[in-house]
């Protein structure tokens, strides 16, 4: 499960939540929209960040930044 459950707020919101997330590690702003819009994920199927919001799996997203969070391979 992840660390922050993010099911109760709008797709909307949830993309603002990870943006603002992975922010630091990006560098700017406007690199982590580029990385939530176009960055397919290996391990989460090639989906991208957006996707998988849109998709309603906002959820394994956050569990997949908490495993990098944590120095684990992503």
């Amino acid at each position: 499960m992840a660390d922050h459950s993010v099911t109760h707020l709008s797709p909307e919101q949830q993309a603002r939540w990870i943006v603002e997330r992975i922010t630091p590690w990006s560098g700017s702003e406007d690199a982590a929209w580029a990385w939530y819009r176009s960055y397919p994920i290996a391990a989460l199927g090639g989906r991208t960040a957006q996707q998988l919001v849109e998709d309603g799996h906002a959820d394994d997203l956050l569990e997949y930044l908490s495993l990098a969070d944590r120095g684990g391979y992503a």
